[in-house]
């Protein structure tokens, strides 16, 4: 990190002790003890190249193993001289996957039969916790639910596979390689769920809504079913323009997404000075009944919490599938 050093990042969280330190003087990584490299992230800052190039001097002068889980974050020219043995480097991805031009055509005409995603109306609220919590509380309860994960880490946890998990730039071939495992995985499942980044309504700078993230995800998977994920202080405001822009998307697209219900985490989102540090304070019962109450009033749809109530959500999506 450039701004913090812990001897334990648990310190940042307020958690457990982690035994994982925190440094932000180059030098120091010279003197920390490590075997291998597992990169699940990206660079989102200039300022994290320098650190990572330490890292990697050290991966590459002692042969460790180094795996990304990410496509383009070992191809950094500022980080290699192009003459490395890169023989012990990994990563998870799709590769050599072979299609015919019918194929192209057959993956752009493909309607999603029974695609669940889970957004969120805000940047940071549990979308990829909520997701890996309905999938095993589905197959708890014996639907067998498949999970193509927007968060590199889900091939991690159990997802069957990730988003951009493709050694391929060109969008097209991106997009009909996601497009036909969208449908193989539909095809072996009762339910496949996936979920989108950031918040649905988000614009990037010098753009709108509509060329972010989520949005872009949504118009590849096209899901049947939606589920949107708040916090305890997430505004009306937000919430209803996060329906409205999900109407208007699917009706530009021609498309039925049904939007089941509200999740939301037993607690208050707190960011820290990266976007990805994000962890959650427990708020008093009250708040998060009343929070359920506001949305559910404002909505006419239903809130649950999680984990709580992962259970619930569940079986809502159960009746869903099985009206």
């Amino acid at each position: 990190d450039d701004s913090v050093e812990l001897e334990d990042a648990a310190t940042y969280i307020h958690a457990d002790k982690t035994s994982i330190p925190v440094v932000n003087d180059l030098d120091k990584v010279d003197k920390i003890d490590f075997d291998a490299v597992i990169l699940t992230c990206a660079i989102n800052y200039e300022t994290e190249v320098r650190f990572l190039k330490k890292i990697m001097d050290k991966a590459l002068a002692g042969k460790y193993p180094v795996v990304s889980l990410y496509d383009d974050v070992l191809k950094y020219a500022d980080i290699f001289e192009g003459t490395e043995d890169k023989s012990h480097f990994y990563k998870i991805s799709v590769e050599d996957f072979e299609f015919s031009p019918e194929d192209v055509a057959t993956c752009k005409a493909y309607r999603p039969q029974k695609t669940m995603a889970i957004f969120g109306t805000d940047s940071v609220q549990g979308k990829f916790t909520t997701q890996i919590y309905l999938r095993e509380a589905l197959r708890a309860r014996g639907v067998k639910a498949s999970h193509f994960a927007t968060e590199p880490t889900g091939t991690l946890i159990s997802a069957e596979t990730g988003f951009s998990r493709i050694d391929e730039e060109d969008m097209e071939t991106r997009f009909t390689i996601h497009r036909k495992l969208q449908a193989e995985l539909e095809a072996e499942s009762n339910l496949l769920i996936t979920g989108g980044q950031n918040s649905i309504i988000y614009s990037p700078p010098g753009a709108t809504a509509k060329e972010n993230a989520s949005t872009l995800i949504y118009r590849e998977f096209q899901p049947n079913y939606m589920i949107f994920t708040v916090a305890v202080d997430t505004p009306d405001e937000t919430i209803t323009k996060a329906m409205d822009f999900l109407k208007q998307l699917s009706e530009e697209r021609g498309l039925e997404t049904k939007l089941l219900g509200f999740a939301m985490m037993g607690g208050r989102k707190l960011q820290g000075s990266r976007w990805t540090e994000t962890y959650f304070m427990d708020v008093r019962d009250n708040k998060i009944t009343e929070a359920k109450e506001r949305v559910q009033n404002l909505t006419g749809l239903p809130l649950f919490s999680i984990p709580q109530e992962a259970d619930q959500l569940a079986e809502m999506v159960e009746n869903a599938l099985n009206p």
